[in-house]
């Protein structure tokens, strides 16, 4: 095992487990991804690091972006702020983009060319 993923799930205390499918699009519409996934970004970095200090230091985490937290959050500093906070080293976290988060070229090169100084 060289590491893991992030991933996000929802229970409710009424409704059960809610799908991802039901509930990212709802707060990707609402802007409140941005606000969730620097939450997950966090916990993610926390987890690892915890499992780093048991050691395994060798694991990586891997964290999707959505693309409103690509566009319109300052993804760059939130990262910072985070591996600040948490200590960790940039090396051991992966972002995931998809494609159409490169259709806004200037934008995509000129965060991506941020986040690669991080490290």
């Amino acid at each position: 095992m060289i590491g893991f993923e992030a991933l996000i799930r929802w229970f409710h205390p009424e409704l059960g487990l809610i799908s991802p499918n039901e509930f990212i699009p709802v707060a990707e519409d609402t802007g409140l991804i941005v606000d969730i996934g620097e939450w997950v970004l966090l916990t993610a970095c926390v987890k690892l690091l915890k499992w780093h200090k048991d050691g395994y230091d060798h694991l990586t985490m891997s964290v999707n972006i959505s693309l409103r937290q690509f566009i319109q959050g300052d993804l760059p500093a939130t990262v910072a702020k985070i591996l600040s906070i948490t200590r960790l080293e940039p090396a051991y976290l992966e972002l995931e983009i998809t494609e159409s988060m490169t259709l806004h070229a200037d934008h995509a090169i000129t965060t991506i060319d941020k986040l690669k100084k991080l490290a």
